[in-house]
């Protein structure tokens, strides 16, 4: 176990999701919409985003679609972290993830910024 590089993963994994999260709660105006919108994106994430299925056990089109999600990427550093890659791979994917996560933040910040001026 790559002890480091587990901590790391996970503080930009939580950093991530939570401004997906964000993201979620200000694009809609009721809490049931966020519900039904936060439920509309984790099942096919989890689904698509090598939790239970591996994403080089996908077929070629649904493997494109993955790499469109951040979980994707969040699974694979954690492989990483838990030895079972080569830890170099590991910088594209949490940079990959902390790129979503800033975009997730800024049109999240953006959205805010609209709905209270």
């Amino acid at each position: 176990v790559h002890w480091g590089l587990l901590g790391l993963t996970l503080l930009i994994s939580a950093a991530t999701f939570s401004a997906l999260g964000v993201l979620v709660s200000v694009a809609v105006k009721e809490v049931f919409e966020a519900q039904t919108l936060a439920n509309g994106l984790r099942f096919p994430m989890m689904f698509l985003g090598g939790v239970f299925v591996p994403v080089s056990a996908l077929p070629l089109w649904l493997r494109a679609v993955a790499r469109l999600l951040p979980l994707t990427y969040s699974v694979t550093a954690l492989q990483v972290a838990l030895g079972s890659e080569a830890v170099a791979t590991a910088a594209v994917d949490l940079l990959v993830m902390a790129a979503f996560g800033f975009g997730f933040f800024i049109v999240a910040t953006h959205i805010l910024a609209k709905r209270t001026s």
